[in-house]
């Protein structure tokens, strides 16, 4: 199989298992596929099948206070259907930054689709041995890992964007693992492709950009609001240490002001920390 085909093959796996995971919708994974395919209509005069796949348990439908649904894994060759796990969400109380508090092992908020009606029946994930704390800004709260720091407060670290106001949190100095979320207020007034486009381009033209996984519109639900969106997901060079990060850059809008919510991992890690980044991403409130 050549590079090209191949990629696209990968690409419409990963739509498959968000549509599956509950990220994606039915209209917004045939939207996303015909997108990555990039025709209308194949060579042979006939049509695209833009059905989403088969949930991988069709007797369970997925709900908003669901935070996971089943895993299938192959094994030897056979798919074998796994145990099925449901995976209920704590309502998520975090404490102020500062604060000696932390949430504990059990609260949460739903988070492979960014909605957020909790339960207050116990998660069993493995993220859920990660305690968090919360930030509590002028413009947006979110939780975050309470091992990891805040770095920089609704400040600002570009000169060329000076109404740009950033906060930085990360797992230690050289910011490998990291959240970062940019609050440009007044920047978007045309919607949330407008200022995910000129990020994308920016970092696409930089020699560390190593490789897209996803890039494609969406609706952000958060809090029972309701944003337009736009869902990145690329690997990267880090620009001191080359280590590869897994990054996933969700841009959105409220009103005219733009958000762009950053989570990043080295590549090596990313499995491992997604239920987590997950549950960061899906905790956070605009105010």
């Amino acid at each position: 199989m050549t590079e090209e085909p191949k990629r696209i093959t990968e690409t419409l796996e990963r739509l498959a298992d968000q549509y599956r995971r509950g990220i994606l919708t039915s209209e917004e994974y045939a939207e996303a596929k015909r997108a990555v395919i990039g025709i209308d209509k194949p060579k042979d005069g006939g049509t695209i099948d833009l059905r989403p796949p088969a949930l991988r348990v069709p007797t369970q439908q997925y709900r908003p206070d669901r935070d996971r649904q089943v895993t299938v894994r192959l094994i030897g060759g056979v798919v074998a259907i796994m145990a099925v796990v449901g995976m209920l969400l704590w309502l998520n109380k975090g404490s102020p930054i500062g604060s000696t508090s932390t949430q504990t092992a059990g609260a949460t908020t739903s988070s492979t689709s960014f909605r957020t009606s909790p339960t207050t029946e116990p998660q069993s994930s493995q993220s859920e041995a990660i305690g968090m704390r919360t930030f509590d800004g002028s413009h947006f709260s979110l939780h975050y890992p309470i091992e990891w720091s805040v770095q920089l407060a609704e400040g600002n670290d570009d000169p060329a964007a000076p109404e740009r106001q950033t906060t930085r949190i990360s797992a230690g100095a050289a910011a490998e693992r990291a959240i970062r979320v940019d609050f440009s207020p007044g920047a978007c007034p045309s919607g949330a492709q407008e200022c995910a486009a000129r990020a994308h381009d920016q970092l696409a033209g930089n020699s560390r950009y190593a490789e897209e996984v996803a890039y494609y519109p969406f609706e952000l639900e958060l809090g029972g609001s309701t944003y337009d969106a736009v869902y990145w997901e690329y690997l990267s060079a880090h620009p001191d240490s080359g280590v590869m990060l897994h990054s996933v850059n969700v841009h959105f809008v409220d009103g005219a002001d733009g958000f762009a919510l950053l989570t990043r991992v080295p590549e090596s890690e990313y499995e491992s920390w997604a239920p987590t980044l997950d549950r960061v991403r899906s905790s956070l409130r605009v105010k």
